[in-house]
């Protein structure tokens, strides 16, 4: 009789091992994004570590919250990023005292459209910013 309930059993978990493989292959890009530590202005810097390359990188949005009275977006995009490389996108700015930077991030990898939301607080001197804290 116990025979009889585990040979039953074993077809449903088979079938149930096989499904959760094929809804865990989808994941994201190798891609890490941080703000530069210490630089002439708000400076994210993204490196690819996947295969193939990525397409139009863009800051889609900054928000800065502070004492900082000018900046303007220089390098704001990216047409295309090869594969284990590295890029900058640098928004410079003219301030003094501490500010906080909301910014969202986007790219394309294998014809699909990605979205960073990256968070950072800073110390602007003039022109020099410094990263106090990212998240």
């Amino acid at each position: 009789m116990k025979r009889r309930y585990v040979a039953a059993a074993i077809p449903p978990l088979f079938i149930m091992l096989s499904l959760s493989g094929i809804g865990g292959t989808i994941q994201e890009p190798d891609v890490a994004t941080h703000f530069s530590f210490f630089d002439w202005g708000i400076v994210v810097v993204l490196w690819n570590g996947e295969e193939k390359p990525l397409h139009n990188i863009s800051i889609e949005r900054i928000e800065i919250g502070g004492y900082v009275f000018a900046g303007a977006p220089t390098v704001s995009s990216v047409k295309e990023l090869e594969a284990h490389q590295m890029c900058y996108l640098a928004t410079p700015v003219f301030g003094f005292g501490q500010c906080v930077v909301a910014l969202t991030l986007c790219y394309e990898y294998g014809g699909e459209r990605y979205t960073t939301e990256m968070y950072g607080s800073f110390m602007v001197l003039g022109g020099i910013v410094l990263l106090l804290n990212e998240w």
